[in-house]
């Protein structure tokens, strides 16, 4: 079970291959499983239908689109790949009578905003965690968005130690709520600025100016801080 976090020729247990004789020889946690996966797909999202295609593919249904998986998006088919994995082991080790929700462990993800959009990224963490309460989820991001969605008790920065170690840390930085640029900003990511350094040194450059006295430049950093340099 945690073969996939250390051998990339491992593969993870993919849905279509234990879900389906689920149906048959399991109804009830048949239907466990497509109840929690359509609470975790919850909004605006692809659903899972429960339903196959006649070449076992699993079709997903969006705006009246059907898809299978296939032909889903790299990030939904990376994160229902992991997903199936993960519910395949919840099944395997929730007992005989307790609700797949009921089940305990530990689960550690690697990379979870591979691929996700920005607005899956920022719920992503929190929903897992509604709807597997008894688990623990460990997941490395370098997404500021997965960090925004956090309180800062929750966040563990790895940092470089003697000998090529690296060493965890806390970092008592409340970012819970603050946007993407102010989360670069902070000591999590350690940026001095989020602007391209095109536009960083024209800005600076008309700073000096502006401080030496020039009116026109003190406007003209108003101007270009609210557009592009394509413009």
């Amino acid at each position: 079970r945690v073969m996939g976090l250390f051998e990339e020729e491992f593969s993870l247990v993919p849905l279509n291959s234990w879900l389906p004789a689920m149906k048959k020889g399991n109804p009830g946690r048949h239907k466990q499983v497509v109840n929690l996966i359509t609470r975790i797909m919850a909004g605006d999202h692809y659903q899972f239908t429960g339903e196959q295609d006649p070449s076992g593919e699993y079709l997903f249904e969006k705006g009246g689109l059907t898809v299978p998986y296939p032909a889903l998006s790299d990030g939904y088919r990376s994160f229902f790949g992991w997903l199936g994995d993960l519910l395949h082991h919840v099944c395997m080790t929730t007992p005989n009578g307790k609700k797949l929700v009921e089940n305990r462990g530990i689960v550690m993800v690697d990379e979870i905003d591979l691929y996700l959009h920005p607005k899956w990224q920022m719920t992503v963490v929190q929903t897992l965690a509604k709807e597997l309460p008894n688990i623990q989820f460990i997941v490395t991001s370098h997404s500021p968005l997965i960090v925004g969605a956090l309180e800062w008790m929750n966040i563990i920065m790895m940092k470089p130690g003697v000998k090529q170690s690296s060493k965890a840390e806390r970092i008592e930085w409340a970012v819970h709520g603050l946007d993407a640029d102010q989360i670069l900003l902070t000591e999590f990511f350690g940026l001095k600025s989020t602007r391209a350094p095109g536009k960083k040194r024209q800005l600076k450059e008309l700073s000096l100016k502006a401080r030496d006295g020039d009116t026109e430049a003190a406007k003209q950093i108003l101007v270009e801080m609210s557009k592009g340099m394509e413009v």
